[in-house]
């Protein structure tokens, strides 16, 4: 073999399956376990059967390093599927922040922010500039923005494709997440839909790999901070926690939270006991609501619990294992 055969197969292996409607995922079976499973084959045709031997070649020549377990075989091709569309959606968000961020710097100036203001006004400058923004996109622009209405619209026409290749992301996530077996247990749980179990599934992958639901809150950013401590280069220990995924994580139990349905009365029960374990956190009731004033802390501390409860029941069903509560 020569090298520059080595080199293209070398290449081949690196390049991610393009993502297959879901009607055609169902019954798919081929692949091997583990994160290189999209790069090391191509998805196999309905109906096809991997090969039985570690000797057999399999689809592209490509020897079997191990014999996929019939329901990795089954549901393998989708969550590989959703963890590509996963790390594309993660770019489009990221392209979209900075582009808001950069309009807003833009209004900021327009509005006569100055890097000396007090913090109480740069916040109030931030949000003016955010609503100047909004205003623009909408077609009207108040006197203030005149200078900057040419930029933000062309901000605007540039989102456009973004927002567009989003939407497309994210449909294609959702058709994946109902073809999982999971997703009828979770199907009528309000404010959580197929897009939320999809996130979930991108970001950490097949959840048997994982023999705890522990090492699955860990992945996920719900673990302890103590958990994320490493050295640095340096020789002092610092956090590294994934930033990214608890914040996809964060994202999904928001919508959650805003609904009736069992994990919001988990969030209230917590979000109370937080505040009686410390009292000082209590803001009292709000005289126009009735209801009691969130404090951040125990809101936070709360989130995190009802999030660490859906990821447990999640992991559960997955796989076939009964939860304590």
């Amino acid at each position: 073999m020569t090298t520059a055969t080595k080199k293209k197969r070398a290449r081949d292996a690196l390049l991610p399956n393009p993502p297959v409607p879901a009607s055609s995922v169902v019954g798919v079976v081929g692949g091997v376990n583990g994160r290189t499973a999209a790069a090391t084959f191509r998805l196999m045709p309905t109906g096809a059967m991997p090969p039985q031997s570690l000797n057999e070649p399999g689809p592209g020549g490509r020897h079997v390093t191990s014999v996929t377990h019939p329901r990795r075989a089954a549901i393998g091709p989708i969550i590989d599927a959703l963890r590509e569309l996963q790390v594309r959606r993660r770019a489009q968000l990221r392209a979209r922040i900075r582009l808001v961020n950069q309009a807003c710097g833009l209004a900021r100036r327009a509005l006569g922010w100055r890097a000396a203001d007090a913090e109480s006004s740069r916040a109030k400058m931030n949000a003016a500039a955010r609503k100047l923004v909004t205003a623009i996109e909408r077609g009207e622009a108040p006197e203030d923005g005149a200078s900057i209405t040419e930029d933000i619209e062309v901000w605007a026409r540039s989102r456009e494709p973004i927002e567009d290749r989003l939407r497309k992301i994210e449909r294609d996530m959702r058709a994946y997440a109902e073809a999982l077996p999971v997703w009828q247990h979770f199907k009528d749980v309000n404010g959580f839909g197929p897009l939320g179990l999809a996130i979930i599934i991108g970001e950490s992958g097949d959840l048997s790999n994982y023999s705890g639901v522990a090492k699955l809150w860990k992945r996920l950013g719900l673990a302890p901070p103590s958990e994320y401590v490493k050295p640095c280069k340096d020789g002092r220990e610092c956090a590294q926690p994934p930033k990214e995924r608890r914040s996809a994580i964060w994202t999904v139990s928001d919508s959650l939270r805003r609904q009736p349905n069992i994990y919001t009365d988990v969030y209230n029960e917590r979000r109370l006991y937080e505040i009686e374990k410390h009292p000082e956190w209590d803001k009292g009731i709000n005289k126009k609501t009735g209801k009691r004033k969130i404090h951040i802390h125990a809101h936070r501390r709360a989130q995190r619990y009802m999030e660490k409860r859906l990821i447990k029941h999640i992991w559960c069903k997955w796989n076939s294992k009964e939860a304590s509560s």
